[in-house]
């Protein structure tokens, strides 16, 4: 995904992973969904708390491979906490 090295870089001002991530979170390409779990996963480490709350928010219409990959960088703790939603 294309915003990654953005996110890496913390230079994604103005643009938003959360709106990337709600316009494909019904998307059925298993590639698309890994990529903006991916994109999360990264996000997570600028921005723990936020992510961790979009993850609480959407957990019921993200599909899980979205989800797991999202929070791969989390602590184990809230790792499994999340995956108990």
């Amino acid at each position: 995904m294309v915003l990654i090295p953005a996110i890496l870089r913390n230079d994604y001002t103005g643009i938003s992973p959360f709106m990337i991530s709600d316009a494909l979170i019904c998307d059925e390409h298993e590639l698309v969904l890994k990529g903006y779990g991916w994109m999360l996963k990264y996000y997570s480490q600028m921005e723990p708390e936020t992510v961790k709350e979009y993850l609480i928010d959407r957990h019921t219409v993200m599909p899980r491979v979205a989800f797991r990959y999202a929070l791969e960088k989390y602590d184990a703790e809230t790792r499994n906490m999340l995956l108990k939603l």
